[in-house]
């Protein structure tokens, strides 16, 4: 049977008791793994907010809430509908209409009250100065 490849080994086993060197720090992998993270995350939400902005001057302000507000309903529900309608009819190999049968989906008394349900939860949260996941 092979032996596990032991690193302190392969470290103790090197002519002349040399050490072998790393070839990235992981530290600084981290550290430009984080700088990455936030400037990717300051593109977005810049990118978001212009195209908030051009929304806002296309169909006006109150449609561009209204929008968002039923975006931010429907996340949840598509979740629940991919999940638990979709993928199944997916898995058994047949196709369907994915659109048509979310519209369906959420037009189902019990859907629309876990969605109205979303909506509040996340004014309330915003009113008390708790912010949800951003859009996009």
């Amino acid at each position: 049977m092979a032996r596990p490849v032991d690193l302190q080994d392969q470290v103790r086993d090197r002519p002349h008791g040399r050490r072998a060197r790393r070839l990235v720090d992981p530290e600084a992998v981290l550290g430009y793994g984080e700088l990455f993270l936030r400037i990717s995350h300051a593109v977005s939400r810049r990118q978001e907010f212009s195209a908030d902005a051009l929304a806002s001057r296309v169909v006006g302000s109150r449609t561009l809430v209204g929008g968002l507000k039923k975006v931010h309903a429907a996340g949840p529900a598509f979740d629940a509908y991919w999940s638990q309608e979709v993928v199944p009819v997916l898995q058994a190999g047949y196709l369907l209409p994915i659109a048509d049968g979310f519209r369906s989906f959420t037009a189902h008394e019990r859907v629309r009250k876990a969605m109205s349900g979303v909506l509040v939860f996340r004014s309330r949260s915003h009113v008390n100065g708790i912010s949800g996941p951003p859009c996009g």
